[in-house]
């Protein structure tokens, strides 16, 4: 998950890997799945396409807190946001491997705090 520090309108992300191996379990050019959320409960789920350097289009997503992929490949090197067609102040953004969706079959959350 990618925490942005505050509610921001981003018009892409970019995530870069080192190579085919790192976006593992993931392939190159298959389609997945991104969701943002501006308070941790709401998500809304957009497209994109994997790859060692993956764009995310942002651009319908309002603005967002917080980011999450539909899984989560093994390595990534960098993040970048951009707007209005310039790179963003990254110096508020934090990210782990905490909240992954919990929507498959196996997995039934019971409890959540706010």
């Amino acid at each position: 998950m990618l925490d942005l520090g505050e509610s921001i309108s981003l018009d892409s992300l970019a995530f870069d890997s080192f190579d085919y191996y790192s976006i593992q379990p993931w392939k190159a050019y298959e389609g997945s799945f991104f969701y943002v959320s501006d308070d941790l409960k709401n998500w809304t789920k957009h497209p994109f396409i994997v790859n060692t350097h993956a764009t995310l289009d942002c651009s319908l997503c309002g603005k967002f807190r917080y980011l999450r992929l539909s899984n989560s490949p093994l390595r990534i090197c960098e993040v970048t946001g951009y707007a209005g067609g310039e790179k963003v102040n990254r110096g508020k953004w934090h990210a782990n491997n905490l909240f992954r969706p919990y929507d498959s079959a196996s997995t039934h959350p019971k409890k959540a705090w706010s």
